[in-house]
């Protein structure tokens, strides 16, 4: 019991230790696999200003002045230190996409947890709080973010709406972002993270690891709009294998929806967190998020 302690506490510190120099694991190795997997789907890499952060972008736009599939990185579900994810799951699916506009966004501090903000035409480095990656994923001021990245996308290729996809917390974003726009044809979310205190709920009851799950106080809830956003179409993806994102994470949002027939999940019994996804994405695509069927509560089956 004391050398996993002593462990746990080294560990701790060295990766204290590396954040504060700028040098991040995680994140470093993530802005090295996004160029590896954007490469071979034709997608070029842009950093756009919005707001207090700087976003990066990966784009493959052939069709100025119509509709854009918008994809939003998702997060590591371990809140407890660094809630940014290595596998890149969103620009996996992204460039797993055939469609003529295809765009990746990727989440504040993704790639290098100190963060930069544009100068003129260089970069310059600015310490990105580490908030960011734990309790204020969803603050307003990331939310805000976003507001400025699509506002900036549609001035710069003329996009008319955009369909949103989103990974785990890539889906809150999406969920809060279809809230106050109205350029927003469609949600679809992956693992989502939409009801971050059902999830954080579920995680503090039945997680006995050393990590602790800490609420995401300074963060909106996606499960707080679903009501609001009930009549736009919807369509939320969930693993029956999933370890990392628990099914009370999407229900309660389900729940709070009320009466409709444009929010539809589906639940895949073999894919987990990030296992199956990617393979089985292209086919996943044909499930066009529509308003069918008789309007009524979200049923579970």
């Amino acid at each position: 019991m004391m050398r996993k302690h002593l462990f746990s506490t080294l560990t701790l510190g060295l990766l204290a230790t590396l954040a504060l120099s700028g040098c991040f694991p995680k994140q470093r190795l993530g802005q090295e696999a996004a160029q590896r997997m954007a490469g071979p789907a034709f997608m070029l890499d842009r950093q756009v200003q919005a707001g207090d952060f700087v976003l990066t972008l990966y784009e493959r736009v052939h069709d100025r002045g119509g509709i854009a599939n918008i994809y939003i990185e998702g997060d590591d579900p371990e809140i407890a230190f660094d809630g940014m994810t290595e596998e890149l799951i969103g620009l996996h699916l992204a460039s797993r996409d055939k469609s003529k506009n295809v765009i990746y966004i990727s989440r504040p501090c993704q790639f290098d947890v100190r963060g930069n903000k544009w100068s003129g035409d260089t970069i310059e480095d600015q310490d990105c709080d580490m908030k960011y990656l734990r309790t204020h994923r969803f603050a307003p001021e990331v939310i805000q973010s976003y507001h400025v990245a699509l506002d900036e996308i549609k001035r710069r290729w003329g996009i008319s709406a955009f369909n949103i996809y989103g990974h785990s917390g890539g889906g809150a974003i999406g969920a809060l972002l279809t809230h106050e726009r109205s350029d927003i044809l469609s949600l679809t979310t992956v693992s989502g993270m939409m009801d971050h205190v059902a999830y954080t709920d579920f995680r503090e009851k039945t997680d006995q690891s050393w990590t602790s799950h800490k609420p995401l106080s300074g963060s909106l809830n996606a499960a707080d709009v679903a009501f609001q956003i009930k009549n736009v179409p919807q369509y939320h993806y969930i693993g029956g294998s999933d370890k990392g994102m628990p099914p009370a994470a999407l229900f309660g949002y389900l729940n709070n929806v009320g009466m409709t027939n444009c929010v539809h999940y589906k639940m895949i019994q073999e894919n987990g967190y990030i296992a199956g996804w990617v393979e089985k994405w292209p086919e996943l695509l044909r499930d066009k998020p529509v308003c069918r069927g008789k309007v009524q509560p979200v049923i579970f089956e």
